[in-house]
């Protein structure tokens, strides 16, 4: 090791001689020592022995450089985000440099680009810089929309935060279904997909299982369904029907939600089979006031007028005075009419819960609806009759009031 302020003075022969070796002993070990030569010049080199390191003064000749360790190791500075410890000579603001201990990171254009250390982060800075990931034959497998702050899997404009796209018309049945599958050990998970043309799908458990549970939405008629492993258990039709199945599907008319077991298979899809509930309703109807053979007879309501139905199953219920009863009539039948639908064939019942006017004394009142019309046959006992006969026109008042609730089943 050996050092020299490389000036040979005028001196004596051995001295010169002395001086001289000193001098290129010096340059040939790179003014190595443990201390730096207390003799500088600009861009001189010095190996520091005792850090280990071959430094170069600069141009200034007022601090030193560090270039490279001794045991042949290449360092440099640490850099920043715009000025890299390593950059490309006519490109200085790209290139690598840390900006912490045991942290490597990454610049172009003087933007950080990639961070690796305790954690990876890519475009820490925020820039508007968009990620892919190529795959083979799918320059799109993995997309980073950075603008919009979007993902896209084998899509390069997300139109949503994460954007799945399967559009390969080549792929294989399994392939081309199943755009996103969420997994639990192999054989179970949540399957997004789209099975066909114009559908999508949800399905649960393994996707290759070839009846999944799963929710289908078709969009050619607009109806969504639920399956079990069993099949298709409920449709919710365009139109707003339900239909829940126990065994084969039923699919009613109208609206509301349809209640069927036809294990035997009995009714397929667009039948009405007459056990149906698909209906509920409800309503206003106007009771009128029916004698055949009077004339001028009129009414007033005075509560009700109600009805509700569920399916093909109907309850009324009104309170009505008879202000007028009219003339004529004798012994013909009363009958309250106007209910709101037409009864099947058979009689539905009517309970009177309340009467008084009556021009005759009885002992009790009801009603039987009238098959296939919308009247009320009104049925008395007296107290000298212990068969129930029809109320008639002379039974009955001005002023007779009643109130009265009915139950059928339409036609």
């Amino acid at each position: 090791m050996a050092q020299h302020d490389y000036v040979i003075a005028n001196q004596s022969g051995s001295a010169f001689r002395a001086d001289l070796n000193n001098a290129l002993a010096a340059s040939v070990s790179t003014n190595s020592g443990s201390s730096a030569p207390s003799t500088t010049y600009a861009y001189m080199l010095w190996a520091d022995t005792t850090n280990g390191v071959l430094k170069i003064r600069n141009s200034a000749n007022n601090a030193w450089i560090e270039l490279l360790q001794l045991d042949g190791t290449l360092t440099m500075e640490d850099g920043a985000e715009a000025t890299p410890g390593l950059a490309f000579r006519d490109d200085l603001n790209t290139g690598i440099w840390s900006s912490a201990a045991d942290t490597f990171n990454i610049s172009t254009g003087g933007t950080e680009r990639l961070e690796l250390g305790a954690a990876t982060v890519f475009n820490e800075s925020g820039a508007n810089v968009d990620f892919r990931i190529e795959g083979s034959g799918e320059s799109n497998l993995f997309y980073v929309d950075a603008g919009n702050n979007r993902i896209g899997i084998k899509e390069n404009v997300p139109l949503a935060n994460l954007h799945v796209r399967e559009g390969d018309s080549s792929a294989t049945p399994e392939g081309s279904r199943d755009t996103l599958f969420i997994e639990n050990n192999g054989n179970s998970g949540i399957t997004i997909g789209t099975p066909a043309a114009n559908t999508g799908y949800i399905a649960f458990a393994d996707p290759d299982h070839s009846s999944p549970g799963q929710i289908l939405y078709r969009n050619s008629n607009n109806t969504m369904s639920l399956y079990t492993n069993e099949g298709e258990r409920l449709l919710i039709g365009s139109t707003g029907d339900v239909s829940i199945v126990d065994g084969n599907l039923v699919v009613a008319s109208g609206h509301g939600i349809d209640f069927s077991a036809v294990p035997d298979g009995s009714h397929r899809a667009g039948t009405t089979p007459s056990h149906l509930l698909n209906n509920y309703e409800e309503g206003l109807w106007t009771p009128t006031f029916n004698v055949t053979g009077v004339s001028g007879s009129s009414l007033s309501i005075s509560d009700g007028g109600l009805y509700t139905r569920i399916g093909r199953f109907v309850m009324v219920r009104a309170y009505i005075t008879i202000t007028d009863i009219g003339s004529g009539g004798g012994t013909n039948a009363i009958y309250i009419g106007g209910l709101p639908f037409t009864a099947a064939s058979g009689h539905g019942a009517a309970n009177v819960h309340f009467w008084n006017g009556l021009a005759t004394s009885v002992n009790f009142i009801t009603g039987t609806v009238q098959s296939a019309s919308t009247n009320i046959l009104i049925r008395k006992t007296t107290a000298a009759a212990t068969i129930m006969s029809n109320l008639t026109y002379a039974d009955v008042a001005n002023g007779w009031g009643i109130i009265f609730s009915a139950y059928y089943e339409t036609a």
